[in-house]
């Protein structure tokens, strides 16, 4: 991790600079407060910082209250380094934005494990950063969604269309919802409907020639917007399958990828292309005791002795999942029978 040294003695720098490099820190070093300031205020500024508290210009005070005061997204650890030793100092070191408090010359073992405190600090914040930013895409395409859903409406019932036909039918009706600006840029998607009561597998694609307008993805989410609408036709689909009675599940729903499907009906609207490929469905019967992975559930995991599903059916079963759940199968509930299906091994390699 990258680590300011901030300290006006070229000794105390250089000693600092070579300890941190040994233990396999970054280190930009600086010598006075202004200096330090500026490399902690940028954007790519140094997470952790070693500051003298007597520096020239700005000192370490100083530096831990203007950085505080910055309306940074990440909040460096600040280390304030002192010959100091009165509690008072300590205090209005705190007090100013300080994360702790060292006496000089620090311990080299002292120094390095205050440092590690504060470099998990940092990580815990960089994670949520990257999970806020993945949370808000999200809730940018889950909006972008909902205005292709309102355009559109319901699906209309279609009591003896197949599969094949549900789909087009969707892709018209949300393609006709989004416009696209044409282009040489080619995006994809691949999810799967899984037909049980037909005994089939579906894996479709779905491919844009253009970028989607913006009033329905920024420029952010709109690559993986298609990956949403694919999903949205997969669910009308299943939706039609639904209040006909019949089972369907949408054990992956859309997510963008690179390769083309090589095999498939293709079906074209305007920019729009959708290709679906059907395969027999390879299901089986078997117990908790032994199942493995890379299967999908085709009926909820629930023991005999529960009222509740533990995993509902559709869910591609992984070693976490197998973990997690071995508790609630016990004795008897070990041979609960469950039914299951091999995935495809496009949507395998896609989706597992």
């Amino acid at each position: 991790m990258r680590v300011l040294v901030a300290d006006d003695s070229e000794t105390q720098r250089a000693q600092l600079t070579g300890l941190l490099r040994r233990a396999g820190h970054e280190v930009i070093a600086v010598g006075d407060g202004s200096q330090a300031l500026t490399a902690l205020l940028d954007v790519n500024g140094p997470h952790l910082a070693l500051l003298d508290w007597e520096m020239p210009g700005l000192d370490g005070i100083d530096v831990c209250r203007r950085v505080r005061e910055a309306p940074l997204g990440i909040r460096p650890h600040l280390v304030l380094l002192t010959a100091r030793t009165e509690k008072q100092d300590a205090i209005d070191g705190l007090k100013a934005g300080a994360d702790d408090f060292l006496s000089k010359p620090p311990a080299p073992a002292e120094l390095m494990a205050r440092l590690k405190v504060g470099q998990r600090n940092v990580e815990v914040q960089l994670e949520l950063e990257v999970r806020t930013k993945a949370l808000e895409a999200a809730l940018a395409r889950l909006d972008a969604v909902n205005v292709v859903a309102s355009r559109i409406g319901l699906p209309e019932a279609q009591p003896v269309a197949t599969a094949e036909q549900l789909l087009e039918q969707a892709l018209t009706e949300v393609t006709k919802a989004v416009t696209v600006k044409v282009s040489g840029e080619v995006t994809r998607a691949l999810g799967s409907l899984v037909l049980p009561s037909e005994g089939r597998w579906l894996d479709v694609m779905l491919e844009v020639t253009g970028s989607i307008e913006r009033s329905v993805a920024n420029a952010s989410s709109g690559r993986e917007l298609v990956g949403d609408l694919l999903t949205m036709m997969l669910q009308r689909a299943h939706a039609a399958f639904d209040q006909r009675k019949e089972r369907s599940l949408v054990p992956f729903p859309g997510r963008v990828v690179t390769g083309a499907m090589a095999e498939g009906a293709r079906i074209s609207a305007g920019p729009w292309t959708m290709s679906v490929a059907s395969q027999s469905l390879q299901r089986a019967s078997t117990t908790f005791s032994q199942l493995a992975p890379n299967v999908v559930l085709l009926s909820a995991l629930r023991p005999a002795s529960m009222a509740v599903e533990v995993l509902r059916a559709g869910t591609l079963l992984k070693p976490s999942h197998l973990e997690r759940t071995k508790g609630f199968f016990k004795g008897s509930d070990a041979a609960s029978e469950v039914e299951v299906a091999t995935p495809s091994a496009l949507a395998l390699a896609t989706h597992g």
